[in-house]
């Protein structure tokens, strides 16, 4: 009995232990939820006092940031526009001797070309010269041979001869080249590209008449009525051509005289341009050298080869007056 007693007893002892020692845990867990929370309120405290600085921070870190890199590329931009400019300010003076030295190429090549036209035109004359002179000595030699240089031109302008029409043909020039500018303003054409230079002396290089094609017509009325016995025909010789060919010359044309109200055929020529720069033709249809005539028209029915354009330098009428 006693034995159970004291059992009983000392369970009640662990039991209060037990009890005891449960009651404190429920302390310490109560004490550290509260310390969690005071911990908890002051963290928050501290988050919203610093929250601002930290802002203000972060924003002065980025505007740092920024003006590092603005700062750095400044300089680089800086750094690189000064030796752009020192570049350019050493190669400036090689540039204008470069330029200067174009400019005298330039002039150079312009007095080159003058002075070449000019040898040419030196070279025509001496040709024409020459012509001239053995002209005049085979005329010694044989003085029933006449040249257009002796025979009278019934068509020249200079005594009476006059341009009628030119039907169904265009004259031809390049606007650039035939007229004259003053600060871009057009103040003169020459006057030796209309067909009146066909019965015209000329003397020099691209004084004539130039019709579009190479067929064309030019009527002409003599100074007088005049039988026609033989006609001249006149070009540039291809020394005196800047492009080395004269492929605009006449080939063959046809004279038709003006007779009744109609135009007859007086005969037929043809051009060589490997001959001399100015050839008469005699007329071969006797029967027509005694018919005269007043208006004749000068047709082309070819020329070298030159697609765009005829050149006539000058075209004369031999015979004699009739009265």
């Amino acid at each position: 009995m006693s034995r159970v007693k004291g059992d009983i007893a000392i369970k009640k002892n662990s039991y209060k232990k037990t009890n005891g020692t449960s009651h404190a845990l429920v302390k310490l867990m109560i004490f550290d939820l509260w310390f969690l929370y005071k911990v908890r309120q002051i963290c928050r405290l501290s988050y919203q006092v610093s929250r601002p600085i930290l802002r203000t921070i972060y924003f002065m870190a980025i505007g740092a940031g920024i003006l590092f890199i603005y700062t750095l590329l400044n300089g680089n931009i800086n750094s690189t526009t000064c030796e752009k400019y020192n570049k350019h300010k050493e190669s400036r003076e090689p540039n204008v001797e470069i330029l200067a030295i174009s400019d005298r190429s330039k002039a150079d090549t312009i007095l080159l070309k003058e002075e070449i036209s000019k040898l040419k035109m030196k070279t025509f004359n001496l040709d024409m010269m020459m012509r001239k002179m053995n002209a005049e000595l085979s005329n010694i030699h044989s003085p029933l041979k006449k040249t257009y240089l002796e025979m009278a031109d019934f068509v020249s302008e200079s005594v009476g001869g006059s341009v009628i029409s030119t039907p169904d043909t265009e004259s031809y020039f390049e606007s650039k080249s035939t007229q004259f500018y003053f600060f871009g303003i057009p103040i003169w054409r020459p006057n030796y590209f209309t067909p009146r230079k066909v019965i015209q002396p000329w003397s020099q290089a691209g004084e004539c008449w130039a019709f579009r094609g190479s067929h064309g017509k030019i009527v002409l009325e003599l100074a007088i009525f005049a039988t026609i016995s033989h006609v001249t025909m006149e070009h540039i010789p291809v020394s005196m051509s800047l492009t080395g060919k004269i492929d605009s010359a006449p080939k063959k044309f046809i004279v038709f005289g003006y007779l009744r109200n109609q135009y007859i055929p007086i005969d037929t020529f043809e051009y060589n341009i490997q001959g001399a720069p100015t050839q008469t033709f005699l007329i071969t249809k006797r029967e027509l050298s005694n018919i005269p005539f007043k208006t004749i028209m000068l047709e082309i029915l070819s020329n070298w080869g030159n697609e765009k354009y005829t050149c006539i330098y000058r075209f004369r009428i031999h015979g004699k007056s009739y009265e």
